[in-house]
């Protein structure tokens, strides 16, 4: 069964300064379709400068911390929300060259999916990733893949 919440419904709720939690007021079925990362990502996409600031500050370094707990973080983007009527665009991600061994270190530590990691933003610098993989314990040969893969982008 999927489950449908209208994200423009949403979004116009947002902008409106009178509502005052959102989340309290949907549905069993729209809690359900409720996806904080997707309502993120569409509230950046806005020309609303402080807007973007506020969510990449406070929501997005949470959203998957935090993602067990939907009515605190729809909580963090109502108060991240400039409260004047906007315009809205998808932000699609920015695709660089793939990083296979990257993307699957990063996915091991956080335990996120490779969906989830490619939303990262900022991702993991090669130091970071690099030591992340040494605390997973990958082996010697697997660190050289990694370290290939850094120096061919």
């Amino acid at each position: 069964m999927t489950y449908k919440l209208d994200i423009f419904g949403l979004l116009g709720s947002l902008n409106n300064p009178k509502f005052k939690d959102i989340y309290a007021g949907l549905s069993d079925d729209e809690k359900k379709g409720f996806a904080p990362l997707v309502v993120m990502r569409w509230m950046t996409g806005t020309s609303d400068e402080q807007q973007i600031m506020l969510v990449n500050e406070f929501v997005n370094p949470t959203v998957f911390t935090l993602g067990k707990h939907p009515h605190l973080l729809m909580l963090l983007l109502q108060v991240c929300n400039t409260k004047t009527n906007k315009r809205y665009q998808w932000l699609g991600i920015k695709s660089k060259k793939k990083n296979v061994e990257a993307m699957r270190v990063v996915s091991e530590y956080y335990e996120m999916s490779s969906r989830e990691v490619k939303l990262l933003s900022p991702f993991p610098n090669e130091e970071e990733i690099y030591q992340m993989a040494e605390e997973l314990g990958f082996q010697k040969d697997e660190l050289t893949k990694l370290k290939k893969e850094f120096k061919n982008e």
